[in-house]
């Protein structure tokens, strides 16, 4: 039973190693430990496990869920040593179990046969025939445990095989997370126990029931271990253990109470009753173990585990376990063989094996599926290039068909130009009416009637000047048009070239430089056919400009209009006359009261004559542009596109570099070929429904072949990468060149400049040393970040400030010394100060305290804002300034418990408004020497020396104010029930300690708040159908203007928690996060050092479409757990690494909480009341050491 349960946990971790695209989705059982405070949960886990390693205490001691995988051990016996430093190791430890069974008068022992060993051989020969009879009793608190063993997911290179070590881990990482102050955290502590001693199995402690806050612990300590506990239980695959004292009323069992809420059935429920030993005398537990006072489908099982006397005395598991026996054997004979932690262990083990055999076809399913996947998704990466010729006409072949089966009208684009050019064309000119009543209005009459013509349309002379005037200015009116319709013809056709055919696709994301060469020779193409064609048209619409033929065959001149009258008029008579008929008809004057019928008649000749022959010209432009741009630009693109593969190759002199794959595809490809190549997999899916006939020995083989598979990749990744030495490098001369005036990288934002980088280098570019500054690596794969994060190690490192720690450590290194900052530490040193901070900072109770204050400042910042609006209700265009003071004004409310008053217009603080701007210089200061080349280290330059100014300034500023609220804290009155202030926790640890967590808020918290800020507010502006959303969740938790924000109902946001991700992914405040390799790790296929220094370009994972669908849109709902809406993207099928504002793992930003809070509180005190517009071109984005915004932000704000 118990070695199927070793195969599941085999099969579990291949799965989870080897078959990561699945893995998630199968969840085989765990076994989930709920309990009140007390009722020896903890006890029941260490009888299983067969050691004392968990912490002990009153009240809750289980502060964090502890989720333990026992993985029985085969035991070490008959052990031969192949070296003399093991024969040392092996002999001491077996001396120390001898000495334990000597004679105490007799402080000797003898060789057998009086005779030492000579060699390694012969030492490890005598110790196998001298100690192999020797029982193996080896203490609890044994240093050397070889064949038993604990690991931590946290810190996997370690192995504790010392058990009072592994209980002080439990507690410094339970402190670390959750604080001293006995509150609880959800982020869980994993371990493995290697052990003979243990049966298969995963458990999951969780802290226990309780229903008074006591000490420092938050009042909703027992809706938060509720909380915890229903995560964990409400999984169907879970099987509850609920522990009960036997000394209390089982009908108030809390453990009971939640297992019947989510298993109602009582089919994955096992009670387990302790404390059997301590029911009063006279009473027992029959009834209850029997089932008859509370029913259990899968049964009640009672233990006995040791009082706390018996672990004062030391009393042994074992012993206890026998003590355990002769009890049940004593009391409760008829029960005795189904009772007891022996009993237990068994009983989960079988019930754990009927669930694995009903998830097993579900599991075989799945794995089928998952390789039919993976199989499709090496088709589209395809196999790997071996002739870059063939393969480059090929593609490009492929692609030129393609285009040219659009072009020809076997796609709907090709309708799309027939539109334009005969429908949207057409219509166009048709709009052009010859009114030549509108045209005579701003004509020069009298510069007409000074020009002599000879007349040929009219016997009027200057009518002719007229009708040619007319006609010109119509003419020129189809210029625009005809232009027009070629260049959206040109447009469409370039729009066609980006919607390539699948296939074509596939090759282009394989080849993305080619996919840039082919797509700039196309477009070249059709801009070359676009000027020919605007010249064309150019051309005939000057040409019918150049000479208006009276004589068209199709114009008629409706002669037989002359009058008698008219023909016997004098010139300048004539003249006069239609200077009479312009008058009265255009302009509206009455020079002889009217116009006589003879001069109407002469003007509506003179009109009718202009549209007769503007139509007939239009009639022509309409044929004939159609007809050039089809012949210019469509037909000679489609004949001239067989020339592409020969302009391609000369613009590269010939060479095919460009067809070399980016190494993530080489990768992918290959990490898919060896998961489908892998025998384990094989093994899996053809054999997994032997484990549910039962065939122990079929499941041997098949676990043990599985784990040789996996253990084969494992030793096999580092083998089988790429030497570091390979990894793609920019020189020393390339890296300093590209950040100078006119270099590639120059001015560029961090976003930017890292797409760059990706697209020259691929997934990994190595950085040279400069100036003393190490190599680094920098990574814009989520799948290496992940590595890099899960291989961080204990203290983690990352790159810190080298100008900040120089001014600390030199300058003034008695207040910075003794205690490492967050911002700059490393180390031992580092972890000491966030072991002493995280449970001030991080408990939510303590940040939510503020919600007042921080409300108060963000409604005097919104009526400071709104009162400088103008005339248009728009903000000062320096509004990043004022979130500025803001974020300042916020922060230093919650670290130093005090007001600056910056956001009174009528209060002056100058140390505040001096500390503002020397945190903007050191964003702008620094970059020039911590990013780019700088010779500081050598040579202390004028910049440099502002720099030290700057922080000294910062420094002398901040102790002030640590100061005055010190003094502040000191005039308090004591008591009152209040919550301590962040700052007077912090002082209590030590001052010193308070300036330096107070001076890495301000250069942390200040510019990337207010930037994180104005970025979703940009966002919200943009999009008002998210902002009324938004509006209108707010509105429903604030129904008036007045009501205030409290702790619960600021639960009820989820939408404006959802915008904040989304604006923060879209304008996160830093462009990545650095750390050095924990240990030896393979990213992007390379092998990568311990101690690596790599930087992480997370950001451009947030607009990686396969990532974040639709990504340049702003989708607050993609964030939401109720979104069920197939047509919305959901963040929950994003890489878990590819979203990480604030970090991960221990060095996770400690002030998140903080910032979060300020953002909450200010965009609900705007959007609540106020309708946010943007009008102006997008907002640009300016990289010093964060990312701010950049240029005027002119928001306009709108009472609504």
């Amino acid at each position: 039973m118990n070695e199927f349960i070793s195969v599941v946990n085999k099969l579990q971790d291949a799965l989870s190693n080897v078959y990561t695209d699945t893995s998630n989705e199968i969840h085989l059982p765990q076994i989930v430990v709920i309990g009140s405070q007390s009722a020896g949960k903890s006890s029941v886990i260490e009888s299983i496990v067969g050691r004392s390693f968990l912490p002990r205490g009153t009240g809750i001691v289980t502060r964090r869920p502890l989720i333990l995988q026992l993985i029985k051990q085969e035991e070490i016996k008959n052990v031969k040593c192949e070296s003399s430093e093991e024969i040392f190791r092996m002999f001491s430890k077996k001396l120390r179990q001898f000495s334990k069974n000597m004679d105490n008068s007799n402080n000797k022992f003898s060789f057998h046969e009086g005779i030492a060993p000579t060699d390694d051989n012969d030492v490890g020969n005598w110790l196998e025939e001298e100690f192999s009879d020797q029982e193996d009793e080896v203490d609890e608190d044994e240093d050397e445990l070889s064949d038993e063993w604990i690991e931590f997911l946290h810190n996997p290179e370690k192995k504790f095989t010392n058990y009072s070590d592994v209980c002080k881990e439990i507690e410094r990482q339970t402190d670390i997370v959750a604080g001293k102050d006995k509150g609880i955290s959800d982020e869980p502590i994993s371990l493995k126990v290697y052990s003979p001693r243990v049966v298969n199995l995963t458990l999951v402690d969780l802290p226990g029931f309780t229903k008074v806050a006591v000490g420092d612990q938050p009042e909703d300590i027992e809706d938060q271990i509720k909380n915890m506990v229903m995560n964990y239980i409400d999984n169907p695959n879970s099987i509850v253990l609920a522990v009960t004292a036997a000394n209390t009323d089982i009908a108030t069992s809390e453990a009971l109470k939640f297992a019947k809420q989510v298993d109602k059935n009582g089919e994955r429920t096992v009670a387990v009753l302790t404390k059997l030993d301590l029911m009063d005398k006279g009473t027992d537990a029959y009834d209850i173990l029997s089932g008859n006072v509370y029913e259990v489908k899968l049964g009640i099982i009672g233990v006995v585990n040791r009082s706390q006397q018996d672990i004062i005395d030391k009393k042994g598991i074992d012993d206890q376990l026998k003590s355990e026996s002769e009890f049940f054997e004593e009391n409760y004979p008829k029960l005795a063989k189904k009772s007891g932690t022996t009993y237990l262990a068994s009983k989960l083990s079988r019930i754990l094996i009927s669930h694995i055999k009903k998830t097993l076809p579900d599991l075989r399913k799945r794995i089928k599926q998952g390789k039919l996947t993976q199989k499709k998704e090496l088709e589209l990466y395809g196999a790997e290039i071996i002739d870059k010729t063939a393969t480059f006409y090929d593609i490009v072949n492929e692609f030129v068909n393609y285009y040219r089966k659009v072009i020809e009208g076997s796609s709907n684009s090709n309708i799309k130009i027939y539109r334009i050019i005969h429908e949207d064309f057409s219509e166009n000119l048709l709009e052009i009416i010859p009114n030549i009543d509108e045209i005579s209005k701003s004509s020069d009459i009298k510069s007409i009637l000074e020009k002599s013509i000879r007349p040929k349309l009219f016997k009027l002379p200057y009518f002719d000047k007229y009708f040619e005037e007319y006609v010109s200015h119509f003419i020129e009116e189809l210029r625009g048009p005809s232009l027009d319709c070629a260049e959206k013809v040109s447009d469409e056709m370039k729009s066609n070239v980006n919607k390539l055919g699948t296939e074509s696709q596939i090759y282009l994301d394989r080849f993305p430089i080619l996919y840039e060469k082919l797509f700039a020779a196309t477009h070249k193409l059709i801009e070359k056919c676009l000027c020919e064609v605007r010249n064309w048209i150019e051309f005939e619409i000057n040409r019918q400009l150049a000479y208006i033929n009276f004589e068209h065959p199709d114009f008629d001149k409706i002669s037989f209009m002359k009058t008698e009258n008219e023909e016997n008029l004098r010139p300048d008579e004539m003249g006069q006359k239609l200077l009479v008929i312009y008058n009265v008809l255009i302009k509206g004057e009455n020079k002889n009261d009217k116009l006589t019928e003879s001069e109407k008649k002469n003007y509506m000749i003179l009109k009718e004559l202009v549209t007769n022959y503007f139509s007939i010209v239009r009639k022509q432009i309409q044929d004939l542009v159609p007809k050039n741009i089809i012949f210019g630009l469509v037909n000679t693109v489609h004949k001239e596109l067989k020339n592409i593969p020969t302009e391609i190759l000369a613009s590269t002199n010939g060479s095919y570099d460009f067809m070399e794959e980016p190494e993530d595809i080489k990768s992918k490809r290959k990490n898919i070929e060896k998961k489908l190549e892998c025998e384990m997999l094989k093994i899996i899916a053809n054999n997994l429904l032997l484990f549910g006939r039962g065939s122990i020995d079929q499941v041997r083989m098949v676990a043990t072949k599985a784990q040789h598979a996996v253990d084969y990749k494992i030793q096999n990744e580092w083998k089988d990468a790429k030497p570091y030495e390979d990894i793609p490098a920019l020189s020393k001369f390339q890296l300093t060149r590209r950040f100078l005036p006119g270099g590639k990288y120059y001015k560029k934002s961090f976003t930017e400049m890292h797409r760059l980088m990706r697209i020259e280098y691929g997934d990994i570019v190595k950085f040279p040393s400069v100036l003393g500054r190490p190599e680094m690596l920098m990574i814009f794969n989520v799948e290496d970040s992940e590595m890099l994060f899960r291989f961080e190690g204990q203290y983690p490192f990352r790159r810190i400030l080298e100008t900040l720690e120089h001014y600390r450590k030199t300058i003034r290194p008695e207040i910075y010394s003794e205690y490492a900052s967050l911002f700059q530490g490393q180390h031992e040193k580092w972890h000491r100060t966030r072991t002493l901070v995280n449970p001030v900072l991080l408990k939510p109770a303590t940040v939510k305290q503020y919600i007042p204050q921080v409300e108060e400042i963000a409604k005097e910042f919104v009526e400071m804002i709104v009162k400088k609006r103008d005339e248009n209700n728009e903000v000062p265009a320096q509004f990043s300034d004022y979130a500025n003071m803001w974020s300042m004004e916020s922060i230093t409310c919650i670290t130093l418990n005090r007001r600056l008053g910056i956001l009174n217009q009528n209060y002056h603080d100058e140390n505040a408004e001096k500390l503002i701007k020397l945190i903007r210089q050191f964003f702008v200061l620094t970059i020039d020497f911590e990013v780019s080349a700088s010779i500081w280290k050598y040579y202390e330059t004028k910049g440099f020396k502002k720099l030290m100014d700057v922080y000294d300034g910062m420094t002398d500023i901040i102790l002030y104010y640590v100061e005055k609220s010190i003094e502040d804290i000191k005039t308090k009155p004591p008591g009152g029930g209040h919550e301590e202030s962040i700052l007077e926790k912090l002082v209590k640890i030590n001052k010193k300690v308070a300036v330096v967590m107070c001076a890495d808020s301000m250069l942390a918290g200040v510019d990337t708040t207010s930037s994180a800020f104005i970025g979703i507010l940009y966002c919200l502006a943009k999009n008002q159908d998210k902002q009324e959303k938004l509006r209108e969740e707010l509105r429903n938790i604030l129904p008036e203007k007045n009501y205030k924000l409290t702790p619960e109902n600021m639960q009820s946001m989820p939408y404006l928690r959802g915008v904040i991700k989304e604006g923060l992914r879209l304008y996160p405040p830093t462009a990545g996060n650095m750390r050095a390799a924990g240990s030896d790790i393979v990213l992007s296929g390379y092998r990568v050092p311990k101690e690596t220094q790599v930087v992480m370009g997370t950001t451009l994972a947030h607009y990686d479409e396969k990532l974040f669908p639709r990504p340049k849109e702003f989708i607050p709902e993609r964030w939401l757990k109720d979104n069920t809406d197939p047509q919305c993207p959901h963040s929950r099928n994003s890489h878990p690494f590819s979203f990480l504002p604030f970090g991960f793992g221990p060095r996770k930003c400690v002030g998140h909480r903080i910032a979060e809070l300020e953002i909450e509180v200010l965009l609900t005190r705007i959007i609540r009341d106020y309708k946010v517009e943007w009008h102006y071109p997008d907002m640009k984005i300016r990289s010093v050491m964060v990312n701010i915004p950049d240029g005027d932000l002119k928001f306009k704000f709108t009472e609504v």
